[in-house]
């Protein structure tokens, strides 16, 4: 799992550094720049939200035997 969790968060690193690249190239400001990042963010939370409430959460749990 925290191979995946490094995977991502490196993603997430380079798709960002890329969209401020392409923003900063096509002129556009440090202000409007923050607001997409903001929005990226906002973007982000709603999607940790959404898979909080629909992923299989028994995947998580110890079997029974466990606790006898």
């Amino acid at each position: 799992m925290g191979m995946i969790a490094a995977s991502v968060f490196n993603l997430a690193n380079s798709i960002e550094a890329t969209l401020g690249s392409l923003l900063l190239t096509n002129h556009f400001s440090f202000r409007e720049i923050t607001f997409v990042a903001g929005g990226m963010i906002f973007f982000g939370v709603i999607l940790i939200i959404v898979t909080h409430k629909i992923e299989d959460k028994s995947l998580f749990t110890a079997p029974k035997e466990v606790y006898e």
